[in-house]
């Protein structure tokens, strides 16, 4: 099996080559990591999270320098673990956690090389899996008539005065983290349209993806998005490179916020859509409340109890905040309930676990990388790290593999603006 690129970072003259077995093991993967993830899984564990071993087997089979790495994150570990010691921790818990985010450690590895290496597979991988997505879309929408929607679908109070409306999550935990999957395609696929270089296929594929954001109804991660577009353009403003491509598609981008606003407040004005819209607006939508400003209070009254300096640990928020948090986020606080109690915000949970040293250090981080990897030299992954700049304040949470993928995306030297006023690549079987 064989893709063309229609860009190159090098001047290679061979075209990248894959075989068929290995692209299916990458598509096997990909599709676990999309839909069963967490299906049959106790909170908090992931089929990602038991592939560590083999993640880190293909690693090394890659001659890539693992060990290195890990003695690395170790390194950059252990003084944590000192100063939390002396602060007074559950040790089993603390070990616990640490393999946890090793385990995250590995996967945004195995990312990363996947990215330098096989980038030229990534656009049909995710091809394939939004047209399952799209069937399984459809199917979920039959259980929902069919009055079975516990299975696939979450029925809550989304709202003050918008009561047991129906989300989707597909098989994952809650409705955000599906919505989440799907905004690098919808990126991706923006891209296309902001290079005027979209085809009929490709809209299709998008509209499968703006129907799958509809029905998960994830106002964080859709409002984000449109944050990012404008963010984006107002950024190529003042960009020689994209200007050309920025000034037809503000006039674009204003054209549909205009409308998109008109047809919300007439034909839809009475729609639990809008009532939540106003709510947030008004200030008393409890959710976003909940991931906003009573996330980063509770995390700092958990904090208080250790050092607000270097928080109080990993593994130690549930033991000593998960009353709080249940009481707060209405999580069971019952052992067999199969929940685990959470800060709905991967700030706040970095400021609650590491402290202001880890709050400031991972955004640090991030600007380095920012710089060094030269994210704004692809609309694609500036649009990504715009989007998870913001979100990670008000969403996600600190060992979320989909916020760990983002990052590694955005932070991998692949997919130049080339690529997207090129022609699309194409899968020959040789």
């Amino acid at each position: 099996m064989q893709l063309t690129l229609p860009y190159t970072e090098t001047m290679s003259l061979t075209t990248p080559v894959i075989r068929r077995g290995q692209y299916r093991y990458f598509l096997l993967v990909a599709c676990l990591y999309f839909f069963f993830n967490s299906f049959l899984l106790p909170d908090g564990l992931l089929y990602t999270i038991l592939l560590s071993p083999v993640f880190l087997y293909w690693l090394m089979s890659k001659k890539v320098h693992v060990m290195r790495n890990i003695i690395l994150f170790f390194l950059c570990w252990l003084p944590f673990l000192v100063i939390h010691y002396s602060y007074g921790i559950s040790l089993h818990e603390y070990l616990k956690s640490s393999a946890l985010y090793l385990t995250v450690f590995v996967f945004s590895m195995t990312v990363y090389y996947y990215f330098k290496h096989y980038s030229f597979t990534y656009e049909p991988l995710m091809e394939t899996v939004l047209k399952i997505n799209f069937l399984f879309v459809l199917v979920c929408v039959f259980l929902l008539v069919a009055n079975q929607r516990d299975i696939v679908w979450s029925v809550t109070d989304i709202s003050e005065g918008v009561s047991d409306f129906p989300r989707l999550r597909m098989l994952t935990y809650e409705p955000s983290y599906y919505s989440l999957l799907l905004i690098p395609s919808f990126l991706f696929y923006f891209q296309y349209i902001f290079y005027r270089n979209m085809t009929t296929r490709k809209w299709v594929l998008l509209a499968t993806v703006l129907i799958s954001l509809g029905l998960s109804l994830s106002y964080g991660a859709i409002f984000i998005s449109i944050l990012t577009l404008g963010l984006f353009v107002s950024y190529n403003l003042f960009s020689n490179v994209r200007r050309r491509h920025n000034k037809r598609f503000v006039f674009f981008l204003s054209a549909a916020l205009v409308l998109g606003i008109v047809l919300i407040f007439t034909l839809f004005a009475e729609s639990g859509f809008v009532l939540r819209i106003l709510n947030i607006v008004s200030g008393t939508d409890s959710s976003i409340n909940n991931r906003s400003s009573q996330a980063y209070f509770l995390a700092l009254s958990i904090a208080d109890l250790k050092s607000t300096v270097f928080g109080v640990g990993p593994g130690q928020l549930k033991l000593l905040g998960e009353n709080l948090i249940s009481l707060v986020y209405a999580f069971s606080d019952q052992p067999d309930s199969g929940q685990m109690a959470r800060i709905p915000s991967s700030m706040a949970e970095t400021l609650a676990t590491f402290g202001w040293v880890g709050f400031s250090g991972k955004l640090l981080v991030e600007l380095i990388l920012f710089r060094k990897t030269k994210v704004k030299t692809s609309s694609f992954r500036l649009c990504l790290f715009i989007f998870m700049f913001i979100y990670q304040f008000v969403g996600s949470f600190s060992t979320n593999i989909v916020e760990i993928f983002f990052w590694t995306l955005a932070f991998s030297r692949v997919f130049p603006d080339q690529y997207f006023k090129a022609e699309s690549p194409s899968l020959n079987k040789s």
